[in-house]
């Protein structure tokens, strides 16, 4: 992106999240090269980015310190979601209230995941009126984040089904 966006004259706009250590390809190798070249690109490509588009406070913090991009050059906008996935029901379901927070997405701490488990811990303490959370997704962070559930006593409001299907989201 970044030759063609010098070439053709063309603002590059670049949007990361989460943040290139948590791609599994880089995870899981151990070649040093491969490592530092792909840091090179990743490096190169932020800093001529006339934008840098990231969907966390923990990402943008991170780009920050890691890649010395220009503050202002970074805008956080938060995952938008697909109107034609996730769509307004004509008529609501008398138990519309059941599940009161949705999250599906990837467990990792850029996420924020980890602190959403956190409020909604404090949530069901302090409201004891029927409720059901859904945290949908996986990730290295999942594990903890179900065990904390389990600790307060919580596993009946807090659910982990995993990772679903695009396509069975709009069933919770």
């Amino acid at each position: 992106p970044v030759l063609v966006a010098l070439l053709r004259g063309i603002p590059l706009v670049t949007r990361t999240g989460p943040t290139i250590r948590n791609l599994s390809i880089y995870d899981k190798t151990s070649n040093v090269v491969f490592r530092r070249v792909l840091n090179v690109f990743v490096s190169l490509n932020y800093k001529c980015s006339k934008r840098l588009v990231v969907v966390t406070d923990t990402i943008r913090n991170y780009v920050l310190t890691n890649y010395n991009v220009a503050q202002e050059k970074v805008n956080i906008i938060c995952n938008g979601f697909s109107t034609a996935t996730f769509h307004i029901l004509d008529e609501l379901p008398d138990d519309r209230y059941e599940t009161q927070v949705f999250f599906a997405g990837s467990f990792h701490r850029d996420t924020g995941v980890d602190d959403l488990v956190e409020a909604l811990l404090i949530y069901a303490h302090q409201n004891p009126e029927p409720q059901t959370h859904v945290l949908a997704g996986d990730g290295p962070l999942r594990a903890a984040l179900m065990e904390r559930v389990a600790q307060e006593n919580l596993r009946s409001k807090i659910l982990f089904p995993g990772r679903i299907d695009q396509k069975e989201i709009n069933c919770f």
